[in-house]
C-alpha cells in the first residue's frame, strides 16, 4: 500500500514511512436487498403491448460492516439506499421511448442519473428480439457531473451496450471533458426446464 505522505514534493518515495494498521485484513458479514415492482397488465402481450413502469428499491450494506483496520476505531460502513424508476411508453409498433431515473444516497453522498431513449424494433418475435436504441443520461450531484450517451444492442437474448462519460462538472479543467468508455455485455437464459406439478412427500 502506498500513501500520499509518501510524495516528497517532487516524486514518490518508499523510503517515506508509511502508515501502521493493527491488521492489514477484514472479514465482514455484508448484506443487501431489493424489490422491484412491475406495473403492466397481466394479460399484456409483450411483443404488442410493451408500455409498462418498473419501481425499484434496494439496501446494501444492512449490517453495516466494520472498516477500520486499527483496532482503537470503530468505522461502520454507511448503508447505501438506491432507487430507480424505469419506463416504457410504447409509441409505435417499432417504437418504444424508454426512461430512467436512478437515486442513491450513502451518508452525506448521493448520486442521481436521469435520462431517456428511443428503441427501434427490426424484429418482436420472442426470443428472437432484434432492435437497437440510442439515447443519453444525466448523471449529476452538487457539483454536477457527466453526459453519457449510449447505445444498445438487442440480438435474441443477447445484449451489447456502449457509453461514453463526458465530463462537464468543475473536474473538467483538469479531465478535458475526457470521462470513460463502458461495455455492457448480457444473456438471458431462456430455455429453463419447467418443474414439475407433483413431487412425492418424503415423510411417506
Amino acid at each position: 500500500m502506498t500513501f500520499d505522505q509518501q510524495f516528497d514534493g517532487e516524486q514518490f518515495n518508499s523510503n517515506i514511512a508509511r502508515e501502521s494498521f493493527d491488521k492489514t485484513n477484514s472479514l465482514n458479514i455484508d448484506l443487501g436487498a431489493g424489490v422491484n415492482l412491475r406495473l403492466q397488465p397481466s394479460n399484456a402481450n409483450p411483443t404488442t403491448k410493451r408500455t409498462k413502469l418498473d419501481v425499484g428499491l434496494s439496501v446494501h450494506h444492512i449490517t453495516r460492516p466494520d472498516e477500520a483496520f486499527n483496532l482503537s476505531e470503530d468505522i461502520a460502513l454507511e448503508r447505501r439506499y438506491a432507487t430507480y424508476v424505469l419506463g416504457t411508453v410504447m409509441l409505435a409498433e417499432n417504437f418504444d421511448v424508454l426512461l430512467r431515473g436512478t437515486a442513491q444516497f450513502q451518508g452525506a453522498f448521493k448520486e442521481n442519473v436521469v435520462g431517456g431513449a428511443g428503441k427501434i424494433y427490426l424484429s418482436k418475435k420472442p426470443a428472437r428480439e432484434l432492435a437497437f436504441s440510442l439515447g443519453a443520461s444525466y448523471r449529476f450531484n452538487t457539483i454536477g457531473d457527466a453526459i453519457i450517451p449510449n447505445v444498445e444492442f438487442h440480438i435474441r437474448q443477447w445484449l451489447l451496450g456502449l457509453s461514453y462519460d463526458v465530463n462537464v462538472s468543475e473536474l473538467q479543467a483538469a479531465s478535458a471533458r475526457q470521462g470513460g468508455p463502458e461495455v455492457a455485455l448480457r444473456y438471458l437464459f431462456t430455455n429453463i426446464k419447467p418443474t414439475t406439478k407433483t413431487k412425492v412427500c418424503p415423510i411417506i
